[in-house]
């Protein structure tokens, strides 16, 4: 909420300015420094996670990208509706916030295939996901299984909900089967 904008602001603030200053109810200081500043100009870019609403709008107002956890593709849409929204709202380029997805991925022969690897990772994944998931088929539909031709799909999904960079977790056994699914 709020203590967030303020920790956005206040870094954005000490990366741009020689001696920077900040007031807010959360965070306060005067005339500090910090060295070495960032290379990245004007500061590095600030990515929101978060699924709801309010973290979408957050990176439409501030970030330069969102990167929500477990969303569908039609979540996903919705919420670039969101990000866009504030964006403009905020007076600001759209389409200088990247919109990502950060998924699990199994890539095999054959979409069961996929699932039989994937699938003591999605068990292991429900149970410590800061969301109420009591059905695999919720985790399955949020992320990117099976053959070539099903992930290149599940990608156009995403990519089509608005989605411009992804950072996929592939989920493997063994070395051999890491690189095999990198091929």
């Amino acid at each position: 909420g709020p203590m967030t904008d303020e920790y956005i602001d206040a870094m954005k603030a000490i990366w741009t300015q020689p001696h920077a200053s900040y007031e807010g109810k959360h965070v306060s200081f005067h005339d500090a420094e910090i060295f070495p500043k960032p290379l990245q100009r004007p500061h590095p870019p600030v990515w929101v996670g978060g699924w709801t609403d309010h973290a979408a709008a957050r990176a439409g107002r501030r970030g330069e990208g969102w990167i929500p956890g477990w969303l569908s593709p039609a979540e996903m849409a919705r919420g670039t509706g969101v990000v866009r929204e504030a964006t403009e709202q905020a007076g600001r380029d759209p389409d200088g916030v990247t919109i990502a997805v950060e998924k699990l991925a199994s890539i095999a022969r054959t979409r069961d295939e996929a699932m039989e690897r994937a699938l003591p990772t999605i068990r292991t994944s429900t149970t410590t996901y800061e969301r109420d998931v009591d059905d695999i088929q919720f985790a399955v539909d949020r992320h990117i299984f099976g053959s070539v031709d099903d992930v290149c799909r599940r990608v156009d999904e995403f990519v089509a909900a608005g989605v411009r960079h992804f950072e996929l977790k592939l989920i493997y056994p063994t070395m051999d089967v890491l690189l095999a699914q990198m091929e």
